[in-house]
C-alpha cells in the first residue's frame, strides 16, 4: 500500500512538472473565439470609418485647392483681358495722333 502511494505521488510529481515546463495548456472556449472575432470586426470597423474620415476630408482639400485654381486662372484671364484693351486704347490713341500729325 505504501508503494503504492508513493508510486502515485511520484506520477503526480511528474504531470506537475510537465505542465510547468509546456505552460498552461487549456482548452479555449467558443465564447473566447467569439470575442476575438467581435473584437476583429470592431476594429475593422473603426479602421474603414476613419479611412472613410480621411477620405471625406482629401476630397474637401482637393475641391479647396480646384477652386483656387480656378479662381487663379479667371483672374488671369481677366488681366489678360485688361491687358489687351489697355494696349487697344493705346494704339487708338497712337493712331489719333498720327491721324492729327498727318493733317497738320
Amino acid at each position: 500500500m505504501r508503494k503504492k502511494a508513493c508510486q502515485k505521488l511520484g506520477e503526480t510529481k511528474k504531470r506537475q512538472e510537465q505542465e510547468e515546463t509546456s505552460g498552461p495548456c487549456r482548452k479555449r472556449k467558443s465564447t473566447e473565439f467569439l470575442e476575438y472575432l467581435k473584437y476583429i470586426q470592431d476594429t475593422n470597423k473603426e479602421n474603414t470609418e476613419i479611412q472613410l474620415k480621411i477620405r471625406e476630408q482629401e476630397i474637401i482639400l482637393e475641391k479647396q485647392r480646384l477652386d483656387v485654381q480656378q479662381n487663379m486662372q479667371n483672374q488671369m484671364v481677366e488681366q489678360m483681358k485688361m491687358q489687351e484693351e489697355s494696349q487697344k486704347a493705346m494704339f487708338n490713341l497712337f493712331q489719333t495722333f498720327m491721324n492729327k500729325f498727318k493733317q497738320s
